[in-house]
């Protein structure tokens, strides 16, 4: 199985987060969600009383939230969003802050030994004519793509680079 590790997940109860985060547990790692809950506690109030999970009630926006959540942490998956066209084209400013500069909060705070999985998005790419992959060149078309595109650019530019792994998820969809 490994080493026992502690991973925040940061947007823990989100779509994706909430289906993580079991798979974590199941592999003895310790979880700490880092959520706003903009939609509620429901999809994570199972894990309250779990005795490796910690949950914070906070803003990946907010440098004392991050960093607070960011302590004695060995990894960080940052699932933590506005997602999709009509959600980003609703609130640019909010679009641009949770996604983007997010995470470059989330750089500037990160310990050099800290590892980051980043989801990004498909929609990097643009309109595509064929299938795409790690050579394929991004034409991101909205404000969600370019705030995901523009974060990948970040992460690849920023010394923690080398302990990162961007993933560009295809769209996402059923029941979480």
């Amino acid at each position: 199985m490994g080493e026992a590790r502690r991973i925040l997940v940061t947007g823990g109860a989100g779509y994706v987060g909430t289906v993580v985060i079991p798979m974590l547990l199941e592999r003895g790692h310790e979880v700490v969600i880092l959520d706003n809950f903009l939609f509620g506690y429901g999809p994570v109030l199972h894990f309250a009383t779990h005795p490796r999970v910690r949950i914070i009630n906070g803003d990946v926006r907010r440098r004392a939230d991050l960093a607070g959540a960011l302590e004695g942490v060995d990894d960080v998956i940052h699932l933590a969003a506005i997602v999709g066209f009509p959600a980003c084209a609703a609130d640019e400013n909010a679009a641009v802050s949770t996604n983007y500069e997010s995470t470059q909060l989330l750089l500037e705070l990160m310990g050099p030994q800290q590892r980051l999985i980043y989801a990004s998005t498909g929609s990097c790419y643009g309109r595509a004519e064929t299938f795409c992959d790690e050579n394929t060149p991004i034409n991101p078309l909205t404000v969600y793509a370019r705030t995901k595109a523009d974060s990948e650019e970040a992460i690849l530019a920023s010394p923690h680079a080398g302990n990162s792994v961007i993933l560009r998820f295809a769209t996402v969809f059923g029941a979480s």
